[in-house]
């Protein structure tokens, strides 16, 4: 066994690891609450993403980071407006509305 076989093992149990939290983490009522924070525009598209619906996009969409409570968009970091559900990645505000978070999380936009 090399070095590389190492480095891939444990790459692969870091993944593997980072589920298993995020999943815990899925049912916990303090995941819920942190997610209550946002207007139901934002909502709807943070419960279709925790639901792992077919429609959301895991390749290009947002991905939500538990251990951190970080939304990254890419390499570039992204925050959900708290009440305005303004999409904001490097001091940008982009107004949150329907079509925006459909473009940003679904696979095949629908508005």
């Amino acid at each position: 066994m090399n070095e590389d076989d190492d480095d891939d093992n444990r790459s692969l149990e870091d993944e593997r690891s980072q589920q298993e939290l995020y999943e815990k983490l899925q049912d916990s009522a303090a995941l819920d609450q942190y997610f209550e924070q946002y207007p139901h525009n934002v909502k709807k598209y943070i419960h279709l993403f925790r639901m792992k619906t077919e429609n959301i996009d895991e390749i290009f969409g947002p991905k939500y980071d538990p251990t951190l409570s970080k939304w990254t968009l890419g390499c570039k970091q992204m925050e959900l407006g708290k009440k305005s559900g303004d999409i904001i990645t490097e001091n940008q505000n982009f107004n949150g509305t329907p079509g925006l978070y459909e473009l940003k999380f679904t696979k095949q936009p629908q508005k």
